[in-house]
């Protein structure tokens, strides 16, 4: 029984970490769009 509560403890610790993984990629994802946003203003602007 011990076992098993502590394979499903796990299952969920791994699940949120997926979770985060995930989100972060697609934070990353959204900043790199700003970052390309920013510049190309930029170029439009200066260049």
């Amino acid at each position: 029984a011990v076992s098993k509560y502590i394979d499903s403890r796990l299952a969920t610790v791994q699940a949120r970490i997926d979770a985060a993984e995930v989100e972060k990629g697609a934070m990353s994802d959204r900043i790199a769009v700003l970052e390309r946003f920013v510049v190309a203003a930029l170029e439009g602007k200066f260049g």
